[in-house]
């Protein structure tokens, strides 16, 4: 909640007061008020200032503005944070120490995923850096499943390891982003993939999906127009392709496996 002081100075010359207002709107975000007269001064010293400050992914911004009656105005901002960049990528980042490990991580180009908690998250290339993690002992990175953004898939989710002290750790999580989709798999003559046949992607070689009853399936984090192979049995298989426009992803798609 919010916090509300009250501050009064008396000299032989003259007396100031104070009233200021802080306030935490959640872990990223905070603010302030603050008003004051003066006696001695033009218009009573009468001051208004305030301040915001913001914690992303890529530091930590703040901006504050005074207000001084008869005299002067002031704005300014800054920012406090990190860059780290890698034979992998480059990010901005919440501050860290020289000697502090850090951990960067790719999501293979996906942006916006949560990877530690809800502070840093993968910039507009897939990558984010994790700082302020333990040395010489196991440390545990780990994406925020429940903060996904809508049709990305992210196939592990966490990374355990120890970092010596001042180390740039590196980890690639397989990651797609893309639309959710609900099928019926069937082949030329009517019949479909047997219960538990394997749905992959054919550039990535991910699974996807796997057959349920009936040639049923869901295929999670796909795009238009892209290719898959349902694998099963003694190496038996069949292709799939996605058609080029998928606007309404809530029915049911039949697909010719072939």
């Amino acid at each position: 909640g919010g916090r509300v002081g009250y501050d009064m100075q008396n000299s032989s010359h003259s007396t100031t007061h104070r009233m200021s207002w802080n306030d935490t709107l959640d872990e990223r975000n905070s603010w302030g008020m603050s008003a004051g007269l003066q006696s001695d001064r033009p218009d009573n010293g009468a001051q208004v200032s305030g301040n915001y400050q913001h914690l992303s992914s890529a530091g930590e911004w703040d901006i504050s503005g005074t207000y001084a009656a008869n005299d002067y105005s002031s704005v300014s901002s800054s920012w406090s944070g990190s860059f780290t960049a890698t034979q992998y990528g480059a990010a901005f980042h919440r501050r860290s120490s020289t000697n502090e490990p850090r951990l960067m991580v790719s999501t293979d180009g996906v942006a916006d995923i949560p990877v530690q908690g809800n502070l840093d998250y993968t910039n507009h290339f897939g990558i984010a850096v994790v700082p302020l993690i333990s040395s010489y002992q196991p440390s545990t990175v780990a994406v925020n499943m429940n903060d996904l953004p809508d049709g990305v898939t992210v196939t592990e989710n966490v990374i355990k390891e120890t970092w010596i002290e001042g180390a740039i750790g590196y980890k690639s999580l397989a990651s797609r982003s893309g639309k959710d989709v609900n099928v019926i798999i069937r082949n030329a003559s009517g019949q479909f993939p047997p219960l538990g046949a394997d749905i992959r992607q054919d550039d990535s070689g991910i699974s996807v999906g796997m057959v349920g009853e009936e040639g049923h399936a869901w295929l999670s984090g796909v795009a238009e127009n892209q290719k898959f192979t349902v694998v099963w049995g003694d190496s038996q298989h069949c292709s799939l392709h996605l058609p080029e426009h998928m606007e309404d992803t809530a029915n049911r798609l039949i697909l010719p496996c072939h």
